[in-house]
């Protein structure tokens, strides 16, 4: 038999899942639970479908990364699937022609992603605006004022104002001195 597992809450949204889920004799949605706060914990419907399973049948799902647990657990859970004989199908991954580690490679790099956007989306349904806040902080603005300082006097290379006032990088002191009003490549000469 042909199954397939569907996780709305994996940032993949439901609808691209059961597009591609289309050709599965019996497809499996998680859904939240009212009463556990978390929902990316939920795995009701999966452990449902783990016991249905039978050798010779197949698992389909649109991608490994919607898959509700860590990296060694995928391991065992493929591990588990080749031991009791049933065909594991990614629509985005071609689980047959790479190694595991790029395969994991791949899953990690997804799963970040999609919590990434489950943490942007809850924000915008609460209204809310994510990222670093525009400008400096106060730590760089002190540091901006005494680079943009050093830079008039004319006295220091930018590689010396950056190592005494621990910039990392030129881009950084560059960033400073525009903040404080100085043009690059108008020092002063005494």
């Amino acid at each position: 038999m042909i199954y397939g597992y569907i996780n709305p809450f994996s940032g993949v949204s439901q609808n691209v899942q059961e597009e591609r889920l289309q050709s599965c004799e019996q497809v499996h949605v998680e859904a939240p639970d009212k009463e556990k706060k978390d929902e990316l914990k939920q795995k009701k419907e999966w452990q449902k479908l783990l016991e249905k399973l039978r050798p010779g049948d197949e698992l389909h799902v649109y991608a490994l990364h919607i898959f509700p647990f860590s990296t060694l657990q995928l391991i065992h859970f493929v591990d588990q699937l080749n031991q009791r004989k049933v065909e594991l199908h990614s629509y985005y991954e071609t689980i047959e022609n790479q190694g595991m580690f790029t395969l994991l490679e791949k899953y990690q790099r997804q799963f970040r992603k999609g919590i990434a956007n489950i943490g942007v989306e809850a924000k915008r349904k609460r209204g809310t605006k994510g990222g670093r806040k525009a400008g400096l902080d106060e730590r760089a603005i002190k540091k901006a004022m005494a680079a943009a300082s050093m830079y008039k006097e004319g006295k220091m290379k930018n590689s010396e104002i950056m190592e005494v006032l621990e910039i990392g990088s030129k881009t950084t002191l560059s960033k400073y001195l525009k903040y404080a009003g100085i043009e690059i490549g108008k020092k002063s000469k005494k």
